[in-house]
């Protein structure tokens, strides 16, 4: 493990804002809002002003030009083609039908926006790029750099990070604007993805490689 993390990318060389999407994965009703499942990341999120911090991160991201994604996590009435193999797809059926298409369960909730500029997708697996047109998204975009947030670090986002850096984007994950139910799941992730993803960073030092290459640019 030392030797891998030896070789971890440590200068990011400049971050172009056109080429640079930011997805939020799950800050929707049903997981951090009012809805059905928000007693499992409850304590965090009250605790750690993660949704604050991270709208933050957000509209500063707008602002410079960013492309904004959210990806949401959405089922057909019935549950119909979730297959129940495991204990979180097991879990999802028995909570009075949370995450439904069309219910308010999925919709971003109001401290993110979201902007009109924002593009809102849905996903029904473990990554955000499974069976949803993410990828096609980003490609039509020209994006060739992803900067992950989102529920839970230990699932969702640590499957969508694994899929960004097998696809070949340069993968970041601001880990601060990520939780999981419980902080040793958030920093059992964390501690894997240091060799997977391009680079691990907090919000802060994702806004000043943005602003650094606003300044450079303007310079030019």
């Amino acid at each position: 493990m030392e030797r891998l993390l030896r070789n971890r990318v440590e200068e990011l060389n400049g971050m172009d804002a056109r080429r640079t999407a930011i997805i939020g994965i799950h800050w929707q009703e049903d997981v951090v809002g009012g809805g059905d499942m928000r007693d499992i990341f409850r304590a965090y999120v009250e605790s750690s002003n993660i949704i604050p911090r991270t709208a933050g991160v957000f509209d500063a991201a707008r602002k410079a030009g960013v492309l904004v994604v959210f990806v949401n996590a959405a089922f057909w009435p019935n549950y119909a083609g979730l297959i129940q193999n495991n204990g979180l797809f097991r879990t999802v059926t028995e909570r009075n039908n949370a995450f439904i298409r069309g219910s308010r369960g999925v919709a971003v909730v109001p401290e993110f926006g979201p902007a009109k500029s924002d593009i809102i997708i849905e996903h029904s697996r473990m990554s955000v790029f499974h069976g949803s047109d993410l990828q096609s998204i980003l490609i039509g975009h020209g994006i060739d750099t992803v900067a992950l947030t989102g529920v839970a670090t230990n699932v969702a986002v640590d499957h969508s990070v694994r899929d960004a850096a097998q696809l070949g984007y340069r993968t970041l994950l601001i880990e601060d604007c990520c939780c999981s139910s419980d902080p040793s799941y958030h920093e059992a992730s964390l501690k894997s993805l240091r060799v997977i993803a391009t680079s691990i960073l907090t919000s802060d030092v994702f806004l000043q490689q943005l602003t650094a290459q606003q300044a450079s640019d303007a310079a030019v």
